[in-house]
C-alpha cells in the first residue's frame, strides 16, 4: 500500500506501507462432532491428553527377578466444548512458550457428552504450526446410564420417563430428565426411543488417529486405456 504524506511546507513524500500478518506458530487438534440435536447445535465436550510412556521396574516375588514393562499414563492437556457446528481446534504446542517435547509425543482426544457414548483417538501426532485432524465423527446416543454400552437398563429408564417435557435450565441448574432427550427438543418421546433402539449394543468406541492429510493423497488412476 502506498502512502502520500504532505508536509508543513506543502511538500510531498510517497512511502510504501508493508503490512504483516503474525505467523501462526501454534500447532493444533482440530475436527467436526455430530449429534441427534434437532437444530444442529451440536455441542459436545472435547478433552486432550498427552500420552507419555513411562517405565516401570518390580520385582517377581515367587523368582527375585526384575521385571521392566513399559506403561501409557495420560497428562490431561485441556479441554474445550464445540462450536455450534460441532467443529474444534484446539491448540496443543507453541515452540515460543512449549518445551520441544510436546511436539515429540502422542496425544489423546476424548469426546463426551451426557447420555452419549464416549468416542476417543490414540496416537495423534502433532507438527510444528500444521493441523492434525481428527476427521469428523457422529457421536452415539443412548448411553443414559452411563457404563459405556447401550443395553437393557438404557431402555427401561427411557421408557419410564416417556412423555416427559424437559423444562429449560434454571439458574445453571438442568432438568434431571434433559438427558433421556435425545434429540434435544424438548420431550421425551418416540422420536428419542427410536435413536436408543437404533444404537441398542453399541459400546464406546476408541480408535487409532490417521493422518487424513497422507490419506487424501490422489491415488493413480485405474481402468483401460
Amino acid at each position: 500500500m502506498k502512502v502520500i504524506v504532505t508536509s508543513e511546507n506543502e511538500e510531498e513524500k510517497e512511502y510504501t506501507l508493508v503490512i504483516e500478518r503474525m505467523r501462526d506458530k501454534n500447532s493444533y487438534i482440530a475436527g467436526k462432532i455430530t449429534t441427534e440435536n434437532v437444530n444442529g447445535e451440536y455441542i459436545s465436550e472435547v478433552r486432550v491428553y498427552r500420552q507419555v510412556e513411562k517405565i516401570i521396574t518390580s520385582i517377581d516375588e515367587e523368582t527375585n527377578e526384575e521385571i521392566t514393562k513399559t506403561v501409557t499414563e495420560l497428562e490431561y492437556v485441556t479441554g474445550v466444548y464445540t462450536d455450534e457446528d460441532g467443529t474444534f481446534k484446539i491448540p496443543v504446542y507453541n515452540p515460543d512458550e512449549d518445551d520441544a517435547e510436546l511436539l515429540n509425543s502422542k496425544y489423546m482426544v476424548v469426546v463426551s457428552k451426557i447420555a452419549y457414548l464416549d468416542y476417543t483417538v490414540e496416537d495423534i501426532e502433532i507438527k510444528e504450526e500444521s493441523i492434525s485432524d481428527i476427521g469428523e465423527y457422529h457421536l452415539i446416543a443412548g448411553d443414559v446410564v452411563r457404563t459405556g454400552e447401550i443395553e437393557i437398563d438404557d431402555l427401561v429408564r427411557m421408557n419410564n420417563r416417556y412423555g416427559i417435557s424437559i423444562n429449560a435450565s434454571n439458574n445453571g441448574v438442568i432438568d434431571a430428565n434433559a438427558k433421556y432427550d435425545l434429540n434435544e427438543d424438548g420431550i421425551v418421546d418416540g422420536l428419542d426411543r427410536a435413536i436408543l433402539v437404533r444404537n441398542y449394543g453399541e459400546l464406546a468406541k476408541t480408535v487409532k488417529w490417521k493422518n487424513l492429510q497422507l490419506l487424501n493423497i490422489v491415488s493413480p488412476a485405474t481402468g483401460s486405456y
